[in-house]
């Protein structure tokens, strides 16, 4: 199997600080690969520190990871929780007292056969591959609540102040909940990691374009494109997008 990656972030035309990080780790032999974009949270103390602690903590465990030749895919995925859940503490321990620092975050693990999703807050990760174009991670925002679902009618949650919020990042909460999902890795199967300041300034068919597998066009020029395209349209949030793909 063949795996390319291509990868920017930028700090985007109306901030003046990066609060975006991310990981790119490829160790071949060991049968590992992993990706993650982590967006601090804006507006809040520190949120390139959440960011910056998270990616660390994440590299330090792949380096690690290769001498664990035999475990299997939820074993790793276990191990990946473990490892945010200790960036979740230092992260908090390292904040002052009513201070907000946190980050959102997605990984994609591809281990051997399998891959790995993991997903806290709004930062997202789209699929393209034989079943079609996909966004394969939820959400942790207000609206997306089973219980506001219920209440709202769809009018009334656009309308409502707590439209957007987020509801889940990593360094806000004590013991934050980490769930994974588990799939078994096709070897035509492309992944776009990107934090909201990509999918807020473009249209979901610019995304579904870079990330199409069946493309001419080499992915270092569709990720180029996509920056382009947010940057047009006001680029008002750090940018930061990992384009994965794996091939027979």
């Amino acid at each position: 199997m063949k795996v390319d990656y291509f990868a920017f972030t930028d700090v985007g035309l109306k901030r003046n600080i990066n609060q975006d990080s991310y990981a790119v780790e490829c160790n071949p032999q060991a049968g590992l690969y992993l990706f993650a974009v982590a967006d601090g949270m804006g507006g809040h103390s520190h949120g390139e520190r959440a960011s910056r602690t998270i990616i660390t903590k994440l590299i330090e465990w792949s380096k690690e990871m290769p001498l664990q030749k035999d475990a299997d895919a939820p074993a790793v995925a276990e191990a990946l929780k473990m490892t945010i859940l200790r960036a979740n503490r230092e992260i908090r321990e390292g904040s002052a007292e009513n201070e907000i620092c946190g980050s959102t975050l997605v990984v994609l693990c591809a281990w051997k056969e399998a891959y790995i999703v993991i997903s806290i807050g709004d930062s997202r990760i789209y699929r393209y591959g034989g079943s079609g174009f996909t966004q394969i991670t939820r959400d942790d925002v207000w609206e997306m609540q089973q219980s506001v679902m219920e209440k709202y009618t769809p009018e009334e949650i656009l309308r409502h102040p707590e439209y957007g919020k987020l509801v889940s990042a990593v360094g806000v909460f004590p013991d934050p909940p980490i769930s994974y999902n588990i799939d078994v890795l096709d070897k035509k199967m492309n992944f776009l990691l990107c934090s909201d300041g990509i999918y807020k300034y473009c249209e979901e068919s610019d995304v579904k374009r870079c990330v199409s597998p069946y493309s001419l066009e080499s992915g270092e020029n569709r990720l180029r494109r996509i920056k382009k395209k947010v940057f047009a349209n006001g680029a008002g949030d750090n940018v930061t997008a990992i384009l994965v793909t794996f091939k027979p």
